[in-house]
């Protein structure tokens, strides 16, 4: 069982850090070590003593205004220490000051999230928000139920394949490299002997040897019999899913065509900020993962991992046919196929891809701690691929063929992208490239 990992608060009235620390262990006691601290200063010292004894810590909260420094200095610096925890700042009911504060911190990334105080009871005002931080924080970190364990090679293209594609659809997993002892126990436990890699080994029993992305997806997912409906649609990224939600809550019967992965481009966003009705930000994933669970509680039903190859009329029903050969009978179709990623034009970069060269940032963080990573692109995708993998290696460079990063970027992101030591742009790459630090 993993260690308990740590939840610090801070703030200088003795009376509301008692409060908060009652409160909290009572609710997460079993689960996370509350530690408080009357101080900015101590708790800086407490930071960085837990790093040193290699503790996690899943969540910092802090007031705004203490007499040593203001919170957001603090949790400035508690991401330079940490910068996988979490961070609130904790500010008074009514404080119109600190509006501008809040707004500008979240856009340089300095702060996730904000807290009310005082916050009772705590069941509305607290324990839902902190709720929020612990489940995000433990997704990145603490990944625990294996509905599919893979068993393959670290460095393998189709293993970094089938990764995404678990990671991207929202299925819960578990790899075990091959040749360890956990790999080794799966494959003694289930008495088989391994045919290709990787091989998926399924919570019934099942095992797939290195399968295609349509026998992973119908293993695990529905397979729709009836291929007649109301609506068909095609893609499900935002739109399709939008698409999807609207059609269901209708009443009209409703089949989304997906030929890769749930959430298309934004579910690839490690943080979207800009996103109606999330002030404090959502991660793409998880933002379209609702949407998923929204449109399927609605009825709508899911084929994935199949393209749509052809599209005619048969008297009043309009016909898709499908990669597998099989036909979709639909009355109206709605085409969201989104965008697609642009790959290099450099032959010899193919052989990287899933090893060293990525088109998402979908658990590459393991790959880069320490390292000197390259980002390439100058739209938002780019940005916050940089933003979240400045968080583990050594230094990021943002290669971008424009001459600056405001004509593809949103002001949030090219904000948050100049706060960042870490990050180096290399500007008009096309011509005459001009390095820069951030």
């Amino acid at each position: 069982m993993a260690e308990r990992a740590v939840i610090i608060v801070v703030d200088d009235e003795s009376d509301v850090l008692g409060a908060m620390l009652d409160a909290l262990t009572r609710r997460f006691g079993a689960d996370y070590r509350v530690v408080p601290y009357l101080s900015p200063c101590s708790a800086l010292a407490g930071v960085c003593k837990s790093k040193e004894a290699n503790e996690e810590i899943a969540l910092v909260i802090a007031d705004q205004r203490m007499p040593e420094m203001t919170g957001r200095e603090f949790l400035s610096r508690v991401r330079s220490i940490v910068p996988t925890a979490k961070r609130a700042l904790l500010v008074e009911w009514g404080d119109r000051e600190v509006s501008p504060t809040i707004l500008q911190a979240c856009a340089l990334g300095e702060l996730d999230n904000y807290l009310y105080k005082p916050w009772a009871p705590a069941e509305i005002h607290l324990y839902p928000f902190i709720g929020e931080f612990l489940a995000e924080w433990t997704r990145m970190h603490r990944p625990g139920m294996e509905l599919i364990r893979v068993v393959g090679d670290d460095q393998s293209m189709r293993s970094h394949e089938i990764r995404e594609l678990l990671n991207r659809n929202g299925i819960p997993y578990g790899f075990h490299q091959t040749g360890s002892v956990s790999a080794n126990l799966l494959i003694e436990q289930h008495g088989t002997d391994i045919k290709a890699m990787p091989a998926l080994f399924l919570h019934d029993g099942t095992v797939l040897f290195d399968p295609t992305d349509a026998e992973i997806m119908d293993a695990v997912g529905e397979s729709p019999r009836a291929l007649t409906c109301d609506v068909a649609v095609v893609g499900a990224g935002p739109a399709g899913l939008t698409a999807a939600v609207y059609a269901g809550s209708e009443g009209l019967r409703t089949l989304v065509i997906e030929r890769h992965v749930v959430g298309g481009q934004a579910g690839a966003s490690s943080l979207i900020r800009n996103y109606l009705g999330f002030p404090r930000g959502i991660s793409g994933s998880e933002l379209t993962q609702r949407a998923y669970q929204q449109a399927w509680l609605f009825g709508a039903k899911f084929v994935f991992s199949r393209a749509v190859t052809g599209l005619c009329s048969r008297r009043s029903k309009k016909i898709l046919r499908l990669s597998d050969g099989r036909e979709i009978a639909a009355t109206a179709v709605l085409i969201a196929t989104g965008a697609k990623y642009k790959s290099l034009d450099v032959p010899a970069l193919q052989r990287f891809v899933g090893i060293s060269v990525f088109y998402t940032t979908f658990g590459e963080s393991r790959f880069v701690q320490d390292l000197d990573v390259a980002v390439i692109g100058g739209g938002n995708s780019a940005g916050q691929a940089a933003i979240h993998l400045a968080g583990f290696a050594r230094r990021v460079t943002l290669v971008v063929r424009a001459n600056s990063l405001e004509k593809g970027m949103s002001d949030y992101l090219v904000q948050q992208i100049r706060s960042i030591r870490k990050i180096w742009l290399i500007m008009q790459s096309n011509n005459e490239p001009v390095s820069v630090p951030c």
